[in-house]
C-alpha cells in the first residue's frame, strides 16, 4: 500500500504545513477579509463528504472521480504537478489503489469545519477513518483529518484541492512456518563381507571350529538376498595338481551345500576349484599351509 504516498492518500507533514498552505490560499479566519465567514458546520457539504466516502467504499473509479474538477485538481498540498481528473494518470493512480484492495471503508468523523470564500470557494476539514483488506492478506488502516477545496463549476460543486493527512498503517499476517525439512534417508546399512573358512589337511568338511563363521556367512546372504557368489576352493601345495584340483572343488561344494541346506537359493552360488594354483601364503610352513586350505568366498552381484 505504499502506492498511496505517491497516489490518492498522499500523506502530509503535519497540520501546520497543512494551515500554511491554506493561509497562502487566503482562506483562514485569521487571514480572511470581512466577507470570510468564520468555520462552521455546513450539513450540505457534509453530506457531499459523506456520499464521497459512499464513492471510495464502492471502489468505483467513475463514481469517485465524479467529485472532481477536472481542470484543476491537484491531489495534494505542496505538490508541484496536478493530477487532471479526467486523464489518464489520475485513473491509473485509482486503479492502482483499488487493486491493492480486496474490500474497504471510507468513514468520516462527526464534525465538519468549512470556511467559505465569497460564494465559488469552500474550504472543508474533517476527521476521516479507512480499513481496508488488502488481497495480499494484510490490513489497512488510516486515520487522520480530510481537507478539500471546492469550487462551484456549472452549478456543481467539485473538489479542485485535496489533502489526506495522517499515519497509514499496514499490518500483515505473520508468513507460515517454512515446510519442514524432509527427513534424511538412511544411510543403506553395509554389507559385511563374507569370511573365508577353512580345512583340515585332505578334508572338505566343514570343522565344528568353522561353523560360527558358515553361520554368518548365512546370514548375510539372508538379509542381502540379491548377493551372488563365487565360492573358490583352494589348497595347500602338498599332492598332485589332479588331487588338489578335486579336492578343492569339494570343499567349494561343501560350502556350497552348508548354504543352501541353510535357506539359500542354489541359483546365487557358484562354485571352482583353484586346486594349489593360487596360494594366500607361499610358504612351505604350516601356516601357510593351513591359510591356503579354504573356501574363498568372491561377490559377483550385490
Amino acid at each position: 500500500m505504499r502506492r498511496l504516498g505517491r497516489g490518492l492518500f498522499s500523506i502530509g507533514r503535519g497540520l501546520g504545513a497543512l494551515l500554511a498552505a491554506v493561509a497562502a490560499l487566503g482562506l483562514t479566519a485569521g487571514c480572511a477579509s470581512s466577507r470570510n465567514e468564520p468555520p462552521s458546520h455546513d450539513p450540505e457539504f457534509a453530506a457531499r463528504l459523506d456520499s464521497l466516502a459512499e464513492a471510495y467504499s464502492s471502489r468505483d473509479a467513475e463514481k469517485i472521480l465524479s467529485f472532481y474538477d477536472p481542470d484543476t485538481y491537484t491531489l495534494s498540498f505542496g505538490q508541484r504537478y496536478k493530477f487532471d481528473t479526467g486523464s489518464q494518470s489520475h485513473k491509473e493512480s485509482l486503479a492502482r489503489i483499488m487493486g491493492d484492495v480486496g474490500a474497504g471503508k471510507l468513514t468520516m468523523g462527526e464534525e465538519t469545519l468549512v470556511w467559505k470564500r465569497d460564494t465559488d470557494k469552500v474550504w472543508t476539514l474533517r476527521p476521516f477513518a479507512i480499513t481496508a483488506d488488502l488481497k495480499d492478506g494484510g490490513k489497512f488502516t488510516f486515520k487522520g483529518k480530510h481537507s478539500a477545496i471546492w469550487v462551484e463549476k456549472n452549478g456543481a460543486w467539485l473538489i479542485s484541492y485535496e489533502h489526506f493527512w495522517g499515519d497509514p498503517e499496514v499490518s500483515r499476517p505473520a508468513p507460515p512456518p517454512p515446510p519442514p525439512a524432509p527427513p534424511i534417508a538412511a544411510a543403506p546399512a553395509q554389507r559385511p563381507a563374507l569370511k573365508d573358512v577353512f580345512f583340515d589337511l585332505d578334508k572338505y568338511d566343514i570343522r565344528p571350529d568353522q561353523r560360527a563363521t558358515m553361520d554368518e556367512n548365512l546370514e548375510i546372504l539372508k538379509k542381502w538376498p540379491s548377493v551372488e557368489v563365487l565360492i573358490e576352493g583352494h589348497c595347500d601345495d602338498r599332492a598332485s595338481r589332479k588331487y588338489n584340483m578335486k579336492l578343492g572343488q569339494n570343499r567349494a561344494n561343501e560350502t556350497r551345500d552348508f548354504l543352501v541346506a541353510g535357506g539359500i537359493d542354489p541359483g546365487r552360488i557358484k562354485t571352482v576349484s583353484m586346486g594349489k594354483e593360487r596360494p594366500f601364503a607361499e610358504g612351505r610352513d604350516e601356516e601357510s599351509r593351513q591359510s591356503n586350505r579354504r573356501s574363498h568366498f568372491v561377490v559377483t552381484k550385490e
